[in-house]
């Protein structure tokens, strides 16, 4: 049994023999995508997304930034978790807080909470964009859910990439609005409108209007941001608890066990020749692109 955590280009998939596991579990649909094409069946490949410890996270006690930071009870505070490199697109959240702050007469503050090599360019970043006083660099913190619970109304992620989205997945156990890219597995945590509010095109400048406009509605409306947030907490206790993750692999585990020892062998060489078309495909197509030739493929 193979578990994946990320996507794999089709070099790295075939080096790797991943073709050759009995089963297949990868953490959200695109991943299971990528392996479908590559010619695998369905019933080898299965979605089974990562697990919280919701009980533990609930029962973590309450802390109150504001005070250590001096920020007014009035105040609305924004955060984001993660690494501080170019992946988790933190350079996104903070021009989209800019942009937000610019714009609106909200009392707001951005709470970066994580440590990286892109630390000092982000502070230049916020400097240049005049949010430097509203931006606070909190680096490695040993208890973010305390932080989330006890004084966070917003999590904003800006991530460019997420297999699964486990920063998003425990603000939203900590009763926390998210706003949030549509990219990866993050769409099976956030519901749009339902659930928390999704953005596009992260990257470029319409989908940075976009996320600013997405926290000017949750700042504007405390019912909504309630709302929303009560919904992720519904939907990630319920469906991505760490008990029924660990349930999925048992089953799992226990199906491949029942099955004989080895699969027939033909099996093996029709997913290998399904795969060897893939590979031919794709160098046709580069080949073409460089004008070399035309190939046709039967």
């Amino acid at each position: 049994l193979l578990q994946l955590h990320a996507p794999y280009n089709l070099r790295d998939r075939l080096t790797l023999a991943m073709h050759g596991a009995s089963k297949i579990i990868c953490v959200n649909e695109q991943i299971k995508g990528q392996l479908i094409t590559d010619g695998l069946p369905d019933n080898r490949v299965k979605t089974i997304a990562n697990g919280l410890p919701i009980e533990a996270l609930q029962q973590r006690g309450e802390i109150n930034i504001r005070t250590r930071l001096g920020i007014y009870p009035d105040g609305l505070i924004i955060a984001c978790v993660g690494a501080l490199n170019a992946e988790k697109g933190v350079d996104i959240s903070i021009k989209a807080f800019a942009k937000f702050f610019d714009q609106s007469a909200f009392p707001a503050h951005l709470l970066i909470i994580g440590s990286g090599e892109e630390r000092k360019s982000l502070m230049h970043l916020a400097l240049k964009l005049r949010v430097f006083d509203r931006v606070h660099f909190l680096g490695q913190q040993e208890d973010i859910a305390g932080i989330l619970k006890g004084s966070v109304d917003i999590f904003l992620s800006g991530s460019r990439a997420e297999s699964f989205g486990l920063a998003i997945a425990e603000a939203a156990v900590c009763h926390c609005a998210i706003v949030a890219p549509n990219v990866g597995g993050i769409p099976m945590l956030v519901e749009h409108q339902n659930s928390g509010l999704l953005y596009s095109n992260q990257a470029h400048d319409e989908g940075i209007a976009e996320c600013a406009e997405h926290l000017t509605h949750l700042a504007a409306d405390d019912t909504l941001r309630q709302t929303l947030a009560n919904k992720a907490h519904k939907r990630v206790s319920e469906n991505f608890t760490l008990t029924n993750h660990i349930k999925q692999f048992q089953f799992e585990y226990q199906q491949l066990l029942q099955q004989d020892e080895r699969r027939p062998k033909w099996l093996l060489a029709r997913a290998l020749r399904k795969l060897l078309k893939v590979c031919l495909l794709n160098l046709c197509s580069c080949i073409k692109q460089l004008g070399k030739c035309e190939i046709h493929l039967k």
